[in-house]
């Protein structure tokens, strides 16, 4: 047991030492609306429900592969 609080320690003190690099968000809203489309729009092309991309795009909620395809997706 002591061997695997010291492993989970390690990692807690690592991530703490060396956060991980947060993606900005803050191009994807005024991008999403230079292109013209909405919430519901980005959701369909997605399969998700649109208060996720809001809340991806106000920074409360953080899905790493949505947002790169998203990205991704705003750049086509």
């Amino acid at each position: 047991m002591r061997c695997l609080e010291r492993a989970i320690a390690r990692e807690v003190l690592h991530l703490l030492v060396n956060p991980s690099e947060i993606p900005a968000i803050d191009d994807l809203r005024p991008a999403r609306k230079a292109h013209g489309w909405t919430l519901q729009h980005v959701a369909n092309h997605f399969g998700v429900w649109p208060a996720q991309i809001s809340q991806i795009e106000l920074g409360k909620r953080r899905h790493d592969p949505l947002i790169s395809a998203y990205r991704d997706l705003l750049r086509s």
